[in-house]
């Protein structure tokens, strides 16, 4: 596992965005999760006590982007391995999002927010073989499948003046995929199955599984008129835990 916290500044401007949408840029990784949605209408709102509640249901086409680049030790001078160096392909997904918000008052309210995917299968390509156990020229490219993105998040928000509202909130986002079925620049496959009759049976695979978890703190200034809606969202740090897991391995099979 690798974890990376770094300092970063987000200055992003959002037209017809929910407060929450950020982009991603961490030691190394750098993600940019652009959605179009549509808003359910007519689902008002209600009360609770003396809070009023006010759902809301999205469903839009969403493009998720990544690119992960981690110096090994080879780069330090250390041993002999390649930088891992990932960059996802295709991940074009439709996206469903629930959200609540609370208002407490005229100008303070709560709120939350899911987002999730539907699973699919998209591509990935590394410049580089990071065991040095592939064959082929590079770069390699992999089938990546079983796609899955979701995110979570909350905050506070406060209305300055009219259309004018600061907020604040904490987000955990969730990406993750399988890499197999490698291919070099060509289109050859790296994994292979030889076989000879009553002699041997030797296969060889290689695979992955990508693993990205993040925690994004962040402030913004959300600007609201009648035809527009747009946010200025900035994020102090990104704590990021980052798995990649190999289950590459040969085998051979002799008869006895």
């Amino acid at each position: 596992m690798q974890r990376v916290v770094c300092g970063c500044a987000l200055l992003l401007l959002f037209f017809s965005a929910p407060p929450g949408s950020v982009a991603q840029e961490f030691g190394g990784i750098s993600g940019f999760p652009g959605a179009f949605f549509r808003s359910a209408r007519g689902l008002g709102s209600f009360n609770l006590a003396a809070v009023k509640l006010r759902p809301s249901v999205r469903v839009g086409y969403q493009w998720i982007g990544l690119n992960f680049n981690l110096p090994t030790p080879e780069a330090l001078g250390f041993a002999d391995s390649a930088p891992i160096d990932i960059q996802l392909r295709d991940a074009n997904v439709w996206v469903g999002s629930v959200g609540l918000e609370a208002l407490l008052t005229s100008r303070l309210s709560l709120f939350v927010n899911g987002e999730a995917n539907a699973k699919k299968n998209a591509g990935a390509v590394t410049s580089e073989d990071p065991l040095r156990d592939l064959t082929g020229l590079a770069p390699y490219r992999w089938d990546a499948s079983g796609l899955e993105w979701w995110a979570l998040e909350g905050g506070a928000a406060f209305e300055i003046f009219d259309g004018t509202t600061l907020f604040a909130g904490l987000r955990r986002d969730h990406l993750s995929f399988r890499m197999n079925n490698p291919r070099d620049a060509l289109g050859n496959p790296i994994n292979f199955v030889l076989s000879v009759p009553n002699i041997v049976l030797l296969t060889e695979t290689n695979a992955a599984d990508f693993q990205a978890k993040l925690w994004i703190p962040y402030l913004g200034l959300r600007m609201t008129g009648p035809n527009y809606r747009g946010s200025l969202i900035w994020s102090p740090f990104v704590s990021a835990a980052v798995r990649i897991p190999d289950v590459s391995g040969s085998r051979c099979n002799r008869p006895d």
